[in-house]
């Protein structure tokens, strides 16, 4: 049996190499169609992995019932890494020791360096392309193409 995610990057590899224009939920149907044999276990795998995100972001978004917490900028729930395998228990805020308070502010700062660092190449990438593009009808693709033949493929 194929593994969903397998099934999927194959899918939309194959989408993106074919297709300028990809309607998602018509690929979706596509990809079911096309491997029937494994939705039974694909969708056990789905279920357990939608409660999982349905349970984290409740313990993101959860707020202390009293209020008292949101007045020194704890949540009611904080993350913990785990040292087995970079998992996390969760752990209310009004339960933890200060070292386990670290440990929540070290997941939240290592959160928001990742989101930094995604969101700088995006802004590098974007200047790349920016006096090629910009004012134009041109796709990404043209773009880099006329990069390629001025010379300018070492930038882009």
């Amino acid at each position: 049996m194929k593994e969903l995610k397998e099934a999927v990057r194959d899918a939309w590899n194959d989408a993106i190499d074919t297709n300028a224009e990809i309607v998602l939920p018509e690929l979706a149907g596509a990809i079911i169609d096309k491997n029937r044999e494994s939705l039974v276990e694909w969708s056990r795998q789905l279920a357990f992995r939608s409660i999982l995100d349905m349970l984290k972001s409740m313990a993101k978004t959860t707020v202390d019932d009293s209020g008292q917490m949101e007045l020194f900028g704890f949540p009611a729930v904080i993350a913990i890494p785990t040292s087995e395998n970079q998992d996390y228990v969760y752990l209310k805020s009004t339960a933890a020791r200060f070292e386990q308070l670290k440990a929540g502010c070290f997941v939240r700062e290592n959160n928001v360096q990742k989101a930094q660092a995604a969101l700088d190449l995006y802004h590098r990438a974007l200047e790349l392309v920016e006096p090629i593009m910009d004012g134009t009808d041109m796709t990404l693709m043209q773009a880099v193409e006329k990069g390629s033949q001025e010379g300018n493929h070492a930038k882009l």
